[in-house]
């Protein structure tokens, strides 16, 4: 079950938010805006190459996997919030996670990495 349930966190939130940040950049899309973020941002992204745009978007990808790795770590405690001791069950259809979520997502990730690069 976990490994439905990890395909589905990567297509929702990691490939649907690359996905978002790649139209807003490519199409400039609000990069007009009056906001200094957007303002350095738009301007760092045009001035790169198109190898380094891709670099870009890979780097958006890892940084999105890593923090879903680190949520999932926390939730099946193998990792631990600074100064906490939280007991947190997650189940996923009412099934207790026998492999863990971020093993499972993690997992997915590899998997998936290595399809694509074929």
């Amino acid at each position: 079950m976990n490994e439905k349930f990890a395909e589905k966190i990567f297509n929702a939130v990691v490939k649907s938010h690359v996905n978002i940040y790649r139209e807003m950049y490519v199409k400039k899309a609000d990069l007009d805006a009056t906001n200094d973020y957007w303002k350095n941002a738009s301007s760092l992204f045009i001035n790169m190459s198109e190898a380094e745009k891709e670099i870009f978007f890979n780097v958006l990808e890892q940084v999105t996997i890593d923090a879903i790795s680190g949520v999932f770590g926390v939730l099946d405690d193998s990792s631990t919030l600074e100064g906490e001791n939280i007991n947190i069950d997650v189940t996923v259809d009412g099934e207790m996670n026998e492999m863990g979520l971020q093993d499972s997502f993690l997992l997915f990730v590899e998997n998936y990495k290595k399809a694509v690069c074929q």
